[in-house]
């Protein structure tokens, strides 16, 4: 019997009930919530009730269908389990928190899968509740509380959707985003291919305040427009033409400025779109940003001929550097979650996130295709993968062979310095002689084959003696010696 046979019955109860709580289907669609939640979310609860709701971190642009994703259960609910979360409410009321802890019961009403009663809890139920109960998901979840987290505090078209993390070069390119996003002037976005640069300077763009020159002009200069351009195929003609339409539509359009020009892999422009875009920043003041990717710093470049010095240092008046995923993997486990949550939010199957195991294997290995790599990776499992975690089994061998081979890292080869090696081995064996000769350097010598002249000359080298011991000691023996 599907729940909302038996939710009339009920909902008298539930709606005396002071605290927020709501009811989701087997189909994941809300069927009911109690007038505390829909207070709680500042929204009229029919409106509500019958959305299908999905587990993901991005907020959706309708504020009914964000609502209701904000309420979805983990999916691990599916199996009959109990389960802790904290919710990221995308509204609240004045004076209500963002983010509740939520009790998820599973309700077994006959449905293929069991429908949930979400119960909300108040702060010290829920912080008791969260030190009784621990899950196998509780990594996943925590992963994608920081993912919702990081997309809240963004907005926009490009809101750093794939630069989740919290590694301290994440957060540094965050900030460098900000400021980026706060100028004109122009930028250059460095990292290996598949990094994200194109992502970070198309935030940088959209992130931009407007700044119209009147009231009336406030709606042209929010559509400033970005048009991007392969660099390694851009003659100097198509250059031109660009820059030059851009700024005539600007004007038509009674625009200040004519947008944003996006230099796609701008290392690779050919020398003679190099001179014309130097020879335009020399002769015209231009009324648009230019903002660029490379895979290598542009000045670096330069300095070996491989592009031109003034144009090189005009582009990188500001530069933000993507170090390779490689070096960053506390970043790998969110950049999956966020990566799994995308087909959360584009299909009807939820996944909850990784077991322990194969967020290991995805932080062992060195991703030469950096975050593209990973999110096609994660893709591709999160389809196949047969339960609402993804299984270190689910993940192709290669990984774990990455994660075999980091486990059992070989010793660096030790570097034997000859010369060295072979004073030891003289002061051990002059050692061992003295030692069996009792101090007697004279038997000493005769036990190594050596003069006694010379032994005191090693002994002094070596350190073992002072050299005006060996001065007397050597005239004492040469005196023997002729005595004899």
């Amino acid at each position: 019997m599907p729940p909302r046979a038996r939710l009339p019955d009920l909902s008298r109860l539930f709606d005396s009930v002071v605290d927020p709580l709501y009811v989701v289907d087997d189909r994941r669609r809300i069927v009911y919530l109690n007038e505390a939640c829909a207070a709680l979310l500042g929204v009229d609860r029919a409106a509500l009730a019958g959305r299908e709701c999905r587990y993901r971190s991005d907020e959706a642009a309708d504020p009914l269908a964000a609502a209701a994703d904000a309420l979805c259960p983990p999916p691990l609910v599916e199996l009959g389990r109990r389960i802790t979360a904290e919710l990221v409410l995308p509204v609240a009321a004045e004076g209500a928190p963002s983010v509740r802890t939520a009790l998820f019961l599973p309700w077994n009403v006959g449905g293929e899968k069991p429908a949930v009663l979400v119960w909300l809890l108040a702060p010290e139920a829920a912080e008791q509740e969260q030190a009784e109960r621990r899950s196998a998901d509780a990594e996943a979840r925590k992963l994608h509380a920081l993912a919702a987290k990081l997309r809240r505090e963004s907005s926009g078209r490009y809101a750093l959707a794939r630069l989740v993390g919290e590694s301290p070069a994440l957060k540094r390119i965050r900030n460098q985003i900000v400021v980026a996003a706060g100028t004109s002037a122009a930028l250059v976005v460095v990292g290996r291919p598949g990094s994200g640069r194109g992502h970070i300077a198309r935030a940088v763009h959209f992130a931009r305040p407007s700044s119209p020159a009147s009231a009336e002009q406030t709606a042209s200069d929010s559509s400033r427009p970005l048009v991007p351009l392969d660099a390694a195929v851009l003659g100097p003609e198509l250059l031109q033409s660009t820059i030059r339409g851009m700024i005539r539509t600007a004007r038509e359009a009674g625009r200040a400025e004519a947008g944003t020009l996006l230099l796609l892999d701008v290392d690779r422009l050919p020398a003679d779109a190099q001179a014309e875009l130097a020879g335009f920043l020399k002769l015209v003041e231009l009324p648009l940003r230019i903002i660029s990717t490379s895979t290598l710093p542009l000045e670096r470049l330069a300095e070996t001929g491989g592009f031109r010095p003034d144009l090189a240092a005009w582009l990188s008046t500001l530069t933000i550097e993507v170090p390779p995923l490689a070096t960053r993997p506390e970043d790998v486990a969110s950049l999956a979650q966020a990566a799994l949550e995308e087909l959360n939010s584009a299909g009807a199957r939820q996944l909850a996130g990784f077991t322990t195991e194969a967020l290991d294997r995805l932080a062992a290995y060195n991703w030469p295709g950096e975050a593209r790599e990973l999110f096609e990776l994660v893709h591709q499992v999160c389809r196949t993968a047969e339960g609402p975690l993804v299984q270190a089994a689910d993940l192709p061998k290669v990984l774990a062979v990455a994660a075999d081979a980091a486990r059992h890292v070989p010793p660096p080869e030790e570097t034997i310095v000859l010369d060295a090696f072979l004073a030891d081995v003289e002061r051990d064996l002059i050692g061992r002689a003295m030692a069996q000769a009792k101090g007697n350097k004279t038997v000493a010598a005769r036990l190594l084959g050596l003069t006694r002249p010379r032994l005191y000359r090693r002994l002094v080298q070596l350190g073992l003696e002072t050299e005006t011991i060996v001065f007397e000691e050597l005239i004492e023996g040469d005196d023997a010696a002729q005595s004899s």
